[in-house]
């Protein structure tokens, strides 16, 4: 089969942890979910259309460079306390009356030069086509970004490459992506290697329809970037670029 290999790069990302209120927190990469929204932006896909189309699509991800996590102070407008005025359907607040309670702080923590290496499989021919146009010509109906509106994402197109599902039953093989920890088997899963640090991160894999999680996963990453080895049921092997799981 052929797969879509993409990269996607910005200042900084944040894609909030859902455990998180007052002090926002990130994961460290996009989770599937939002992989989806970011596709299904590019293809012209509305919010309310882009999860069911794209349910079937098969998303891998590889960290091009270290994570670097900082957090920027942020001014928001409070909201709760200050006067307002309904002009119709439209609430004014008129902050000037009460200067000292205007605005709330907060620290939000953002992944600085994120960048990432998507690679994406869909049954659909078409919608494979369609996406590979876009990416190519660096087109997209809806402006894509890494969390929020003002990270605006860059693509670019790697390429469409070969690739072949491996079954491998439990064998250690070395893997170039994040991976998902119940694609594998035994509790001993993981080969440690000298030199690498290993993370996990739970996040959503699907969404429903009023975009409330339905299923989550672990997943597994090495935050410099470097390959992993793990025992996995099966596996993709990309031509020239190594070896993925799906997550």
């Amino acid at each position: 089969m052929k797969i879509l290999v993409f990269d996607l790069k910005s200042s900084y990302a944040h894609f909030r942890k859902f455990y998180t209120t007052s002090s926002p927190l990130t994961f460290s990469f996009p989770p599937r979910t939002a992989l989806q929204g970011i596709v299904g932006a590019i293809l012209g896909y509305s919010k309310d259309e882009y999860m069911e189309k794209l349910k079937n699509a098969q998303f891998s991800l590889s960290l091009i460079k270290s994570i670097e996590k900082i957090r920027i102070p942020l001014n928001f407008i409070d909201t709760k306390d200050a006067p307002a005025i309904w002009l119709g359907k439209l609430r004014v607040y008129n902050l000037g009356l009460q200067p000292k309670r205007g605005h709330t702080q907060i620290r939000l923590e953002v992944v600085k030069e994120a960048s990432y290496r998507v690679y994406f499989f869909h049954p659909a021919s078409e919608v494979m086509t369609m996406l590979a146009r876009s990416i190519k010509v660096h087109k997209c109906t809806y402006t894509p970004y890494l969390g929020i509106a003002n990270f605006i994402a860059d693509f670019h197109l790697i390429g469409e490459c070969e690739a072949s599902v491996i079954k491998s039953n439990g064998v250690t093989v070395e893997i170039n992506s994040v991976v998902r920890l119940d694609e594998h088997v035994g509790e001993e899963f993981l080969a440690l290697e000298e030199g690498k640090i290993y993370f996990k991160e739970r996040m959503p894999i699907q969404l429903k329809k009023d975009r409330t999680p339905e299923r989550y996963g672990v997943y597994l990453f090495e935050p410099t970037g470097k390959s992993i080895k793990v025992k996995v049921m099966e596996y993709v092997k990309v031509e020239d670029m190594g070896n993925i799981v799906w997550i």
